[in-house]
């Protein structure tokens, strides 16, 4: 049997027009890693990487033959030739039923752990505050991840980002080491290594040198999380983009009458047309919106409200200054996934109690935005961390790139 990168898990087949969706389990408490190949769209759950969450199809009346042996790369020639036949009888709800599919890199009927890797790795790399070289090294990583299960062909684009993001890091070599850190450095070579075949030659000759180079530097410090500062009774919602992608709380400091200051020590070169909104307590319009700019090495805003007429505000930082404020419920389902995420990532690396209270938060979060499934969900893998009496069978991908790039919290 030809294998299935997606594995042969049961799934709901829905036809709508021109767009099937394959639907396998609901994601879990961290949400979904996605990536895009030839029209499709790829979720496997973040939480469990073995599990496969959707596949949605667009335009799949246009099944050509490189993309009818793409799709049964990806779900196997069997599902991809029911599929097709469900599309030829004008089908609009079916079943495709999963079946053992043993790969080298996969469990009984699970994802292929580089499909997984690599649906992190993208996902990864387009969330916010990474910085240039760090997105660098995952443009690398994913090309890597890619030739691996032989997606390059119907994903071009990452051997040109790899290209581009190759060039940038051998321009910027000597900040490398100090931007990624000591186990950054260590994925980086081993990364930079694998990508150089898939480079032109005097570009791999070139990163070759790199690698060869490079060594690790002293480790960037934590960010920590220091104290909001007096003068206001103030609150970041939960669904701030520091606490989404960090969990690092910004400070709040009252410098004159009128005059507060927001900033996050160390994030000059991470924030990327950030801005700062301020609300009175439930409101859904804001009373200040002002750009995050540096200083120094520190990313900070100012603004000004009359402390004798509020004694409390809310605050959210947000890349968008015009979308809307997030309802209480949607905010606490943003952070209880990012929360669920640091989680994974903390499993990947071993380091066990940390991930436990990441899904106790994740947990509490997934409450307080009143999903009881995704909350109980969360508290039992938590539970398991520490070795409970029903321990939840969870595929998990080894360390990658992702776990040792970004804000390290």
């Amino acid at each position: 049997m030809m294998r299935s990168l997606l594995g042969h898990q049961p799934l709901v087949v829905t036809i709508d027009g021109d767009e099937v969706v394959l639907t396998g389990m609901v994601a879990g408490p961290a949400g979904s890693h996605g990536f895009e190949v030839a029209g499709m769209t790829i979720e496997i759950d973040a939480a469990s990487s073995g599990v496969l969450n959707r596949v949605t199809i667009e335009n799949a009346s246009q099944l050509s033959i490189e993309r009818h042996s793409l799709l049964a790369l990806l779900l196997g020639s069997d599902h991809a030739d029911e599929l097709v036949e469900m599309l030829a009888r004008g089908d609009h709800k079916g079943r495709l039923d999963g079946q053992s599919n043993i790969t080298r890199h996969s469990s009984r009927g699970s994802v292929d752990t580089d499909v997984a890797a690599l649906a992190t790795v993208l996902s990864t790399a387009a969330r916010p505050g990474l910085l240039i070289e760090e997105a660098a090294v995952l443009a690398l990583a994913a090309a890597v991840l890619g030739q691996r299960v032989d997606l390059l062909t119907a994903m071009p684009e990452l051997v040109r980002e790899a290209e581009a993001a190759a060039q940038l890091l051998v321009d910027h070599g000597p900040e490398l080491a100090a931007t990624l850190g000591t186990r950054g450095v260590f994925h980086a070579i081993a990364t930079l290594n694998d990508v150089i075949p898939l480079l032109p030659t005097a570009l791999g000759a070139a990163v070759h040198a790199l690698a060869m180079n490079l060594s690790p530097a002293e480790d960037r410090p934590t960010i920590g999380s220091p104290p909001l500062g007096e003068g206001i009774d103030a609150t970041f919602s939960v669904d701030s983009l520091p606490l989404l992608v960090a969990d690092q709380q910004p400070t709040v400091r009252h410098l004159s009458n009128d005059e507060y200051e927001v900033r996050l020590p160390g994030w000059a070169d991470r924030i990327d047309d950030w801005w700062v909104r301020v609300y009175l307590p439930g409101d859904a319009a804001a009373v200040a919106i002002v750009p995050l700019m540096p200083a120094e090495s520190d990313a900070v805003a100012t603004f000004l409200l009359d402390p004798t007429e509020h004694g409390s505000i809310e605050l959210d930082i947000v890349d968008d200054a015009f979308e809307p404020r997030s309802s209480p419920h949607l905010a606490a389902f943003k952070a209880a996934l990012a929360a669920g995420r640091r989680a994974t990532r903390l499993e990947r690396l071993g380091e066990i109690g940390p991930a436990r209270a990441q899904w106790l938060r994740s947990a509490d979060l997934h409450n307080d935005a009143g999903d009881e499934w995704r909350s109980r969900t969360a508290r039992a893998i938590a539970d398991n961390a520490l070795g409970g009496s029903q321990p939840l069978r969870r595929l998990r991908i080894q360390p990658i790139i992702t776990d040792v790039t970004g804000p390290i919290v």
